[in-house]
């Protein structure tokens, strides 16, 4: 999940900056680069949110597993810090 996620938004960083520099008239190499730059960029930030739903969806999933286990065999779940 966290690649996908992280694969789709550096792709979007670098179809962006490829268009600012179109519509800029920048030169090839800079806009390239700028282009570049974007894309490892926001692959970075894309893994590490990427990465941060996946572990909140287990985390969730993993409370209602042991929510759903409590209630059917009628003992209290033990107390978290979390709501």
């Amino acid at each position: 999940m966290a690649n996908d996620y992280a694969v789709r938004l550096a792709l979007i960083a670098f179809a962006t900056a490829v268009i600012q520099g179109l519509c800029t008239r920048a030169a090839f190499e800079p806009a390239l680069k700028t282009a570049l730059a974007a894309t490892a960029a926001f692959y970075v930030l894309g893994w590490v949110c990427g990465e941060m739903a996946r572990r909140l969806v287990e985390e969730g999933v993993e409370r209602n597993e042991q929510r759903r286990a409590a209630a059917a065999s009628g003992t209290v779940p033990a107390a978290s810090n979390s709501p």
